[in-house]
């Protein structure tokens, strides 16, 4: 019985080496050199510095820029441990040499955290990629609550098919107008009819003298 017993202390033991190794080997630790924005970083890794970016994220060019590379430096800048991971399905660099990567601060994948935000969305997918299932539900819940970039002018989902009519964005801000000038069309009539009534009171006044 003790025989078996350690055993099967050893084998758990292998085990746990073998998916830490395994870890380790995806997921590499790196340190934070400079954070330029969030689609230029730069790290070392091993003594090696490199130029990162963020895979299957698009930032989305408008009024938010600045706030979202503020916070993607931010949170770099700040975490305790960040790891970079390669997908198999992607190409390793793109074409302006930057290292394609999965980053993770603090254990959480920076690309779920920015999407989920509408800080950006899932873009510029060339193969089935890990975490695209987690995105693009991340994604979906941002365009629900209509976050950030989600209320720039015809923004159109990239990659993620959500289902959600993007275009009823636009059509509540049309109603809004309709209404809004509805409301100012009155309130001119109703200021009409009031001097009107004040320039009739005033003339009944006058023939009566």
């Amino acid at each position: 019985m003790v025989i078996v017993m350690k055993k099967i202390i050893v084998f758990i033991l292998l085990m746990f080496i073998t998916i830490n190794v395994y870890a380790e080997e995806n997921l590499r630790e790196v340190k934070l050199i400079k954070c330029e924005n969030a689609e230029n970083m730069f790290v070392e890794e091993n003594k090696i510095y490199k130029r990162i970016r963020l895979i299957a994220y698009d930032r989305m060019d408008g009024e938010f820029n600045k706030e979202i590379d503020e916070y993607v430096c931010n949170k770099l800048t700040n975490a305790t441990k960040i790891g970079i991971k390669s997908d198999d399905a992607s190409d390793k660099k793109d074409k302006y040499n930057r290292e394609l990567v999965w980053v993770y601060v603090d254990d959480n994948l920076l690309q779920k955290d920015l999407i989920k935000q509408g800080y950006g969305q899932v873009n510029y997918i060339t193969g089935t990629y890990e975490n695209l299932d987690e995105l693009c539900d991340a994604e979906k819940s941002a365009i629900k609550d209509k976050l950030k970039v989600w209320n720039y002018a015809d923004i159109k989902e990239a990659y993620c098919k959500s289902g959600i009519d993007l275009t009823q964005k636009e059509e509540v801000k049309e109603e809004k107008k309709e209404e809004t000038k509805k409301i100012k069309n009155e309130d001119l009539i109703k200021l009409i009819i009031i001097n009107f009534g004040i320039v009739l009171l005033f003339l009944l006044y006058r023939m009566k003298k």
